[in-house]
């Protein structure tokens, strides 16, 4: 398949607020731009609230989104809950989008992880409308799942899988990815660590052929404490 590179920039900002000893809200926005390589930029801009209960064994929440664009506003609002478990815990929301021609798109998603005695295995979904520059209104649907454990105090080890299927707002393009990887960490000395791994990720778009790719990386991450 042909290449075709583009340059995405995007920043946020929002603010927290206690209303109550158990309730806490949630106001910001996220700027976005988009650029491809022989096209037009373009830029878009997303306000979301949200208002957070605190229960004892979790969360309830509610959210509300609202995305200007050319074609009309798309606004999205969702409802979530989450729940401490014995053995882990476990997440979900249901929403609706409306998007700027004023289709409605169901969302929702799921995430549930549970802990083991020296890792722990993690799985989640996600069916999503999304709202960054060059993307809003593509339809999002994956699923991933993700298994850690430690070998030795200082040697850890990840395994994970995942399928997403993006569907192109306004046209009918529909593209399906695939990847597997596997990491080894070793944190050899407090602040520093190292990480060798290997992935798999295999791209089938509905206009054009599937392309797969392989890759190997080893890097060094060094960490900081900032205090006050």
């Amino acid at each position: 398949p042909e290449l075709v590179d583009s340059t995405r920039l995007g920043f946020g900002l929002s603010g927290r607020f206690d209303i109550g000893p158990a309730i806490q809200a949630t106001a910001g926005l996220r700027y976005s731009t988009a650029r491809e390589d022989g096209g037009a930029e373009s830029d878009s801009i997303t306000y979301r609230a949200d208002i957070t209960l605190a229960e004892p064994r979790g969360e309830l929440g509610f959210g509300l989104s609202l995305t200007p664009t050319e074609d009309g506003t798309q606004i999205g609002v969702n409802l979530s809950r989450s729940l401490d478990l014995p053995g882990g815990s476990l997440g979900g929301q249901i929403g609706v989008t409306l998007t700027s021609d004023e289709s409605q798109v169901l969302t929702g998603g799921l995430d549930y992880t549970l802990d083991l005695p020296l890792g722990e295995i993690a799985a989640s979904f996600d069916h999503s409308v999304a709202t960054d520059a060059g993307q809003t209104g593509d339809v999002t649907t994956s699923l991933s799942l993700l298994a850690s454990t430690a070998l030795t105090p200082d040697i850890s080890a990840s395994l994970n899988a995942g399928y997403a299927r993006y569907e192109e707002a306004g046209s009918d393009v529909v593209t399906s990815i695939a990847d597997l990887g596997a990491t080894v960490s070793y944190a050899f000395a407090p602040d520093w660590s190292l990480s060798a791994g290997a992935s798999y990720i295999l791209r089938d778009p509905s206009d054009a052929e599937a392309a797969a790719a392989q890759s190997l990386f080893l890097t060094v991450t060094r960490s900081f404490d900032m205090r006050r």
